[in-house]
């Protein structure tokens, strides 16, 4: 195969005069000849020509094309699917608190707050300072500006942009994390070469770097940890995992009252012409731990789950939402279901994985035919931590056992789905704290190693550092 090799100034020019010399009768051939002037122009032309074609070359190759080439190159590859993550925003969870405890105080998505130094943030889910008590539960935020100036530590969002009516105060018990500026050139250069490894779609690796990245347009929210998961026993069914690093991704709404059967225009209205075995639900993504209830206008509440089962009046396809009956419905019987289904990031993961019909040039899908795969977030496992430090002299020991508080949250909180909690790493992270002399770790006892369905976190109240 022929390789294109660039040549030098200093190798043209004596390739030159030597075929001159040898094929004519030219043999003046000095610094000073009008001959070699010609030459050494030519020469120079030409060693121009072929920097410029080594130039070409490494804009047309994916190992070294940088910036707009390799974003051309990209497309190239996968028009419209391979493009270069733009900078993303930083997410966590805020908690907000009052002074008194009587009545229920309200909060609505949307809060703003910020930290000293200006940055700030915003809620993605609504939340509540209960009756009785003085601090909200755990409410995701994110950055409102993409970026890494958006990653801060816990305890810095501490002021409102507008304080809400009934709030005192407002804090993060953890960092806010996974904020990151665009994506780098090795950083992209690296997901080409991963996607083009993935194109045999539906394969564990394509399932999972299908979704990897994907950003939910209503809360900026990122999927930035994904795991693929298939049934060892029922072959076919595979579980994909999806977690935005703050452990909280999903988010449900129930849908109450949805006539199934409605605009078929059996008996002159809603109900069924009959004989219908397969309809769908208005949505797809539904949470199957929670039971959906589907009732007849002629045979009252039937039975039925999200799996086959041979004495069921249905089953639903928790996936798609579709909903097969056994026996068919009859003429003028109508339908109504109440169910729970999956929001934000889930809905948008199980849309990129089934594809939509409705726009299957944004959402193609990347399940093979026959496959049930389901977008679930995973089991979050709180973990709790004891440790002994021993404090150099010369250092405030306060600020030292802050620091290592910081420094384990910081590596158990970057863990992914089903990312194993060391000892030994947990005591890197904790000696390279500036101060730290040495420290024993009593709890956990050993190392902490997770299933594939679930994964690590913890905050300041779960870590006792003395």
């Amino acid at each position: 195969m022929p390789v294109f090799r660039p040549k030098r100034f200093e190798q043209i020019l004596p390739q030159m005069i030597a075929k001159v010399v040898t094929r004519t009768d030219l043999s003046d051939v000095s610094d000073s000849s009008v001959v070699k002037h010609i030459l050494a122009a030519a020469a120079r032309q030409d060693d121009e020509q072929y920097y410029q074609m080594s130039l070409l070359l490494q804009i047309f190759s994916i190992d070294t094309a940088t910036g707009e080439d390799l974003d051309e190159r990209a497309r190239e590859i996968q028009p419209g699917d391979l493009e270069r993550y733009p900078a993303t925003k930083a997410s966590g969870n805020l908690q907000f608190s009052r002074a008194g405890t009587s009545g229920t105080v309200s909060l609505p998505a949307g809060i703003r707050c910020k930290t000293a130094g200006g940055v700030f943030f915003v809620t993605t889910a609504a939340g509540s300072i209960s009756d009785g008590s003085s601090t909200s539960g755990l409410i995701p935020a994110i950055a409102e500006e993409p970026g890494a100036d958006g990653n801060v530590t816990s305890g810095t969002i501490v002021k409102f942009a507008t304080k809400p009516a009934g709030v005192d105060a407002v804090t993060n018990p953890s960092p806010f994390a996974y904020g990151a500026d665009e994506e780098t050139d090795d950083a992209f250069r690296s997901r080409i070469k991963d996607y083009i490894a993935s194109l045999p779609r539906s394969t564990v690796q394509a399932l999972e770097f299908g979704v990897l990245g994907a950003q939910d347009p209503d809360t900026g929210a990122t999927i930035l940890f994904s795991k693929a998961v298939e049934d060892s026993v029922n072959r076919g069914y595979v579980t994909v995992y999806v977690d935005d690093g703050t452990g909280s991704a999903e988010s449900t709404e129930a849908v109450t009252g949805e006539k199934v059967t409605e605009g078929l225009g059996g008996g002159g209205g809603d109900g069924a012409i009959g004989g219908e075995e397969v309809l769908s639900l208005d949505y797809g993504a539904l949470k199957d731990t929670i039971s959906p209830a589907l009732t007849s206008s002629t045979r009252g509440v039937l039975t039925g789950g999200y799996y086959y089962d041979s004495s069921f009046d249905y089953w639903i396809n928790p996936a798609s939402g579709q909903i097969n009956f056994a026996p068919a419905l009859s003429a003028g019987e109508e339908i109504d279901a109440d169910y729970t289904r999956y929001t934000g990031l889930l809905a948008l993961a199980q849309k990129i994985i089934d594809g939509d019909p409705n726009d299957r040039l944004n959402y193609p899908g990347i399940r093979a035919a026959g496959v049930l795969v389901q977008a679930k977030t995973p089991q979050v496992l709180i973990q709790n931590i004891t440790v002994s430090v021993t404090i150099s002299e010369g250092y405030d020991d306060a600020t030292v056992e802050d620091e290592v508080v910081e420094a384990i949250k910081e590596y158990v909180n970057a863990l992914g789905i089903s990312g194993d909690m060391l000892i030994a790493t947990l005591y890197r992270r904790i000696m390279g704290v500036a101060g730290v002399y040495n420290c024993l770790i009593s709890s956990p006892a050993s190392d902490v190693i997770l299933l594939d369905d679930q994964m690590a976190r913890t905050t300041d109240g779960n870590i006792t550092v003395n």
